[in-house]
């Protein structure tokens, strides 16, 4: 979430998003809204302004023909997009998308489906037949590694902050999985991203976790951590960096299983095609894309696309750039609401929820 939001500042501060949300009057191409989990009276103000303005709603495939010339650009259309499958999809999202008229597209990462806050298989087959919500790939399972050697810190009780999404090394499995406190934590990134991944050394994790166990420290307390840190230091000063990253063609192929794994999965559960994929994090870059069309994608959603800030005409259909779903009302139109006053609104309803 943090990331998000220095994400989102940086972006406003070097004017990389598109030209409407500074102030523009017309739109050069159509825009692209994320949403998560969402407030409901704020998402159906959100809905009663794209309607009163004429906006056209368009799900992933029609915007992929606006992209590509199939379909015409009349600058009155836009996409409303929906990360991670939580349980309100069903119950909150799709009513209010279909009392309105209005289509989006939820992007799924199976490997969440059934997780507490997450929708079901029985009612993710019900969202994808309602004729309102088309259904993308969110990739697996929503997953970072590790992609350096470079210690961050030690896996401890109750860890809940995102890290507990890493894929383990050895194991591939997640870090909430694992239970193996006192394991060290590297750098991580999505397993879509660029940077391959980091193999740690797995006899350092080992004695790691050994140490954990042993030691009469707190665990997570300073005493602890620098126990722990104390005997990555001598490890590695005795026997060096005994991880490894992986070659380009094993990164190649990891990457392709998960976007074929992702897709397959949907399209056999839900017995319908699934065609678009959207990036965790939004982070990815040529890998991912250049995969893309092999593992039976046609379109692929990010966040801030350096060199794409409208989704004019003519884009690249694996480059569709997105931004938050606070920016609807800065659109042209009647009642628009600037910039300032929308980040005074979002900052206000963080300090409200914190």
């Amino acid at each position: 979430m943090l990331s998000d939001m220095l994400r989102m500042g940086r972006s406003i501060f070097m004017c990389s998003l598109p030209p409407f949300v500074y102030g523009a009057a017309r739109l050069y191409g159509p825009p692209v809204f994320i949403y998560h989990r969402v407030d409901p009276r704020l998402f159906e103000e959100d809905l009663k302004y794209l309607i009163a303005n004429d906006y056209v709603f368009l799900d992933d495939m029609h915007l992929r023909a606006v992209l590509l010339g199939e379909e015409p650009f009349t600058g009155r259309e836009a996409a409303l997009t929906f990360d991670d499958g939580y349980d309100d999809l069903l119950d909150t999202v799709e009513p209010l998308l279909r009392s309105y008229g209005a289509v989006a597209t939820a992007f799924i990462a199976p490997g969440l489906i059934g997780h507490p806050g997450y929708l079901g298989w029985e009612d993710l087959r019900r969202l994808s037949l309602s004729g309102t919500v088309g259904i993308g790939t969110h990739s697996y399972r929503h997953a970072k590694v590790f992609v350096s050697g470079i210690l961050e810190q030690f896996h401890v009780p109750a860890d809940i902050r995102e890290e507990t999404v890493v894929l383990c090394n050895g194991l591939d499995t997640l870090l909430s999985l694992d239970g193996r406190y006192g394991r060290p934590l590297y750098h991580a990134a999505s397993r879509l991203g660029d940077s391959p991944r980091y193999l740690e050394d797995e006899r350092l994790t080992a004695l790691c976790v050994e140490c954990a166990a042993a030691t009469g420290a707190q665990p997570g307390s300073e005493a602890w951590m620098q126990e722990l840190y104390s005997l990555c230091r001598s490890y590695k000063k005795s026997y060096g960096d005994g991880g490894r990253l992986e070659t380009p063609r094993e990164q190649e192929e990891a990457v392709a299983a998960e976007l074929v794994r992702a897709r397959s999965v949907l399209e056999e559960k839900l017995d319908r095609r699934v065609a678009s994929l959207c990036l965790p994090w939004n982070e990815g870059g040529d890998l991912v894309r250049r995969l893309c069309p092999s593992a039976g994608y046609k379109a692929c959603f990010a966040g801030y696309m350096h060199g794409n800030r409208s989704n004019s005409p003519g884009t690249d259909p694996y480059s569709i750039c997105r931004l938050s779903g606070d920016f609807v009302r800065t659109l042209p139109g009647r009642g628009r609401v600037g910039l300032v006053s929308i980040l005074a609104g979002k900052a206000g309803r963080r300090v409200l929820s914190s």
